[in-house]
């Protein structure tokens, strides 16, 4: 059984003292009551013995004075005991405070103190600390094996050869062990082992153990070795040479390996030399100048020139910061190898250099955007030809927006905005630019446009050109050009009308002298008839070209109507050409008039077959195409927009390249007198302008040519062709029909009159506008007008409609008109409420759209009605 638990400020080798006893007073009771009956019997036994007096008196003298001696004697022991007893108690008192005290100075070591018996290892005694580092209360480790504490056995084994190795009051031993906590965790301690020798010799000596808690001390010295290894690892394995150098004699103390590779010498060469070894010579006396006067902490960088193993030269920035290595005082130096950076910084100041030249000495007013910043760089230029100082456009391209033309600024900026969203690089546009002294200058502005490897636009630079006198000239230059047109245009029409009116002319002073020669009528008629159509269609092709030609703009379904097309073309172009045609599978609707598409393609397929004599392949391509900002700037004319585009491509002899730019000039041809007379493909560009589309061509002499027309989209929802209307087949008769011919030249309103009157209708007729609209007021019964669309009187058709319906908007509409412009110009979507017949027209066609008219209100009717 352990031995009852003891303090650690209780040792085992003090002795035990026992308390003061009462036995004293029980000897003082009955040495009493034995004198009080050796006095009674004493008395007693003298009388009986000395009746003697005087021997009795002597007798009673030696009782007395023996009583005394025995009395001194029992009080001198008395007192003697009560003073060893006082002793005693002071003695405790003492021992209780020292032991006390000890037991407090252990507690405030702060460290777990044990006594270990020396044979077992048994845990004696233990202080406080123990509780606050493992978690073992003192009371619960007394008694207990000191394995417990260890970690692993391997550390106890270790701990247990130390204790072995302990000799009384000899040196202490220390090792570190890994003890366990109460909890399972570790703590890393020095265990210092002191044999003591106890106050009574007699006793074995005690193991006096104390435990050193390490923990964070070992963690901090590895955190410092991790450290150190980084650091050395950052300076060792930097791509940045680095090196450090003592400050007294500038020899080398390290390097890293960069400096190793970039420079050519070893490490070990490297510590053998010097900083002064690695500058030329010329350049040592200033590095000495320089380290002379180097402060504390950072040096700023600095250029230097270098010299590597071979004797290369190199520019290097030199950054540098004061240190400590090996006692002495140092310097940490990084190297920058800055000779291609400096090489581009002296080529980048000459190509400034060059460039602000070139800006002083171009027109253009030169200008670089950063679009990140929104700052912008104006060269000399803008002072030079617009009036402008760098300072007032405040560094920003607002400026450059701000004096735009406002009928310019939307499309410039919108066109910019494009250009920017795509992944295009080039930007021209032609604007309006105000000058200094606010006039606008009509300029050419082009620029470059730089991205990152993203895409995303960085910067672009350009500049502005004046265009304005060059552009007054062009016009001139293109006056004449037109003038010089002009004058073969007149000449070709003068000679065609001339012909046809010969005929026309002839037949009808023959069909006045031979009025009852039934069959010479009909053959001069005829004559006649002819050859107004062939001027019909002469005229029709000279306001094609002109963007002049009244066109009825419908949805058409291209697909099918290049179905019914190849077969014409088949029976048309002969076996010696290979007709190939086809559609893209979801092919949209084109917006245009299919009369003049059907022309125009025959024109095409007509001059491919003409440059095949020979034979070969004709190829018709149907697509849609999206044509965005970026592609509209590089076509003149063109506009972004979705597109049905229809490719013609033959394998003929091609166009000369000096021949290709008039292709679309009237008149110009290169086929003989009887191939043509050079209005086909300026016909065909004229439809596509007037459009709304666009036309390009390209060739190559010897391999064919390709003619690229596109055409508006239309809209899948609208009819895709209007089928011709028979005559009104309502209830109402055309002589119950009242109509207004609008006609400002007599003989053509004349004509008009007699044919619809022919036709059962009943006519008025007004000369202009204003006398229309006297009429429409005097005859509330005219349900129809039939206006001509230019006329004079200040009131066009357009305009005379409007009015007219703003007062009877029930009055249905038809115009006629060999010649239009904008007055008849309809959005896209309302094109087919607009009813035209172009003149020359025949009577057939005109009692045909007049039914027609009369028809579709009546079918409107209706519809609103239900």
């Amino acid at each position: 059984m352990p031995p009852p638990a003891q303090s650690a400020g209780a040792p085992a080798d003090l002795p035990r003292v026992a308390p003061l006893s009462s036995w004293p007073l029980r000897v003082t009771v009955a040495y009493v009551l034995a004198g009080a009956l050796w006095i009674v019997g004493s008395d007693s036994l003298a009388v009986w013995l000395f009746g003697d007096l005087a021997t009795l008196a002597t007798a009673q003298t030696v009782k007395g004075l023996a009583y005394i001696a025995l009395s001194g004697a029992l009080v001198y022991w008395l007192a003697h005991l009560a003073v060893r007893s006082v002793t005693s108690a002071f003695e405790r008192r003492e021992l209780m405070v020292l032991r006390a005290l000890h037991e407090r100075v252990l507690d405030a070591v702060g460290h777990p103190v044990l006594a270990l018996e020396p044979g077992s290892g048994r845990i004696a005694s233990a202080n406080k600390a123990t509780d606050a580092l493992l978690g073992h209360a003192p009371e619960r480790l007394v008694g207990e094996s000191v394995r417990a504490l260890f970690a692993s056995a391997a550390e106890h084994v270790a701990f247990e050869q130390a204790r072995a190795g302990a000799v009384p009051d000899g040196d202490s031993v220390t090792l570190r062990a890994t003890l366990r906590h109460r909890n399972g965790s570790t703590v890393i301690a020095d265990v210092i082992i002191k044999r003591a020798t106890r106050a009574d010799p007699s006793d074995a000596p005690l193991d006096v153990v104390v435990m050193r808690d390490v923990t964070a001390q070992v963690e901090s010295v590895r955190r410092l070795a991790a450290e150190e290894r980084r650091y050395r690892n950052l300076f060792e394995h930097n791509p940045v040479p680095m090196w450090i150098y003592r400050v007294d004699d500038l020899r080398f103390l390290a390097v890293n390996d960069a400096a190793v590779a970039e420079y050519g010498y070893s490490r070990d060469e490297f510590l053998a030399m010097t900083i002064a070894d690695i500058r030329p010579p010329e350049d040592v006396a200033r590095l000495r100048e320089e380290i002379d006067g180097l402060g504390p902490g950072l040096r700023k960088p600095a250029v230097w020139r270098h010299l590597t193993r071979d004797g290369a030269g190199k520019l290097v920035r030199i950054s540098s910061h004061t240190t400590e290595m090996n006692g002495h005082a140092a310097r940490l130096v990084a190297a920058w190898d800055v000779t291609e950076q400096a090489r581009s910084e002296a080529a980048l100041r000459e190509s400034e250099q060059r460039f602000r030249r070139l800006t002083q000495a171009t027109l253009d007013a030169a200008w670089d955007w950063d679009i990140a910043t929104d700052a912008m760089w104006w060269g000399e230029g803008l002072g030079t030809v617009f009036g402008y100082t760098a300072e007032a456009t405040h560094g920003s391209i607002a400026f450059w927006r701000e004096h735009l033309h406002p009928d310019d600024r939307a499309r410039v900026l919108a066109n910019l905005d494009a250009l920017l969203a795509s992944d295009a690089h080039d930007w021209e546009q032609r604007y309006r630019f105000r000058r200094s002294d606010g006039s606008y200058a009509l300029v050419v502005g082009r620029g470059y446009l730089i991205r990152d490897e993203q895409g995303r636009p960085q910067r672009m630079f350009g500049g502005i050109n004046d265009v304005t006198e060059q552009t007054r000239m062009a016009e001139r230059l293109q006056e004449a050009e037109r003038m010089e047109a002009v004058g073969r245009l007149t000449g070709g029409v003068a000679h065609d009308f001339n012909n046809l009116l010969t005929v026309i002319l002839a037949n009808a002073r023959l069909l006045a002298r031979r009025p009852d020669e039934r069959a010479r009528v009909l053959q001069s008629s005829e004559l006649i008839a002819t050859a107004a159509r062939r001027g019909a269609d002469l005229t029709r092709s000279l306001l094609a070209f002109a963007r002049r030609q009244p066109l009825e703009p419908e949805n058409i379904d291209v697909a099918e109507l290049l179905a019914d097309f190849a077969t014409l073309l088949g029976r048309t172009l002969g076996e010696h050409i290979t007709i190939d045609v086809s559609c893209a599978g979801d092919l949209w609707p084109a917006l245009a008039d299919p009369g003049q598409l059907e022309s125009s393609l025959l024109n095409l397929c007509f001059n491919a077959r003409d440059a095949m004599p020979g034979g070969g392949t004709l190829t018709v391509r149907a697509g849609n195409r999206n044509i965005d900002a970026a592609q509209a700037a590089g076509e003149p004319g063109l506009e972004a927009g979705e597109y049905v585009e229809l490719v013609v491509t033959d394998t003929g002899c091609g166009i000369a390249p000096e021949v290709l730019g008039r292709v679309f000039e009237p008149f110009f041809t290169t086929k003989t007198a009887s191939k043509g007379t050079g209005l086909g493909l300026a016909s065909v560009y004229g439809f596509a302008r007037q459009s709304g589309g666009h036309v390009a061509i390209d060739s190559n002499p010897g391999r064919g040519t390709c003619v690229r027309l596109l055409l508006p989209r239309g809209r899948r929802d609208a009819h895709t062709a209007s089928a011709p209307l028979a005559l009104a087949t309502d209830a109402a008769a055309p002589s119950r029909r009242t109509i207004l011919v609008v006609e400002d030249d007599p003989l053509v309103r004349e004509c008009a009159v007699e044919q619809l009157r022919a036709l059962g209708y009943r006519v008025f007729e007004a000369g202009d506008g204003p006398d229309a609209l006297v009429q429409l007021d005097a005859h509330p019964e005219v349900e129809l007008l039939f206006t001509d669309i230019i006329m004079p009187g200040g009131m066009n058709g357009r305009e005379l409609a409007a009015a007219a319906r703003a007062e009877r908007p029930a009055l249905r509409v038809v115009y006629t008109s060999g010649y239009t412009d904008s007055v008849l110009t309809a959005p896209r979507d309302s094109a087919d409420d607009i009813m035209l017949l172009g003149k020359p027209y025949e009577p057939d066609e005109l009692a045909a759209l007049v039914a027609r008219a009369f028809e579709t209100s009546a079918s409107r009717a209706d519809a609103s009605r239900s």
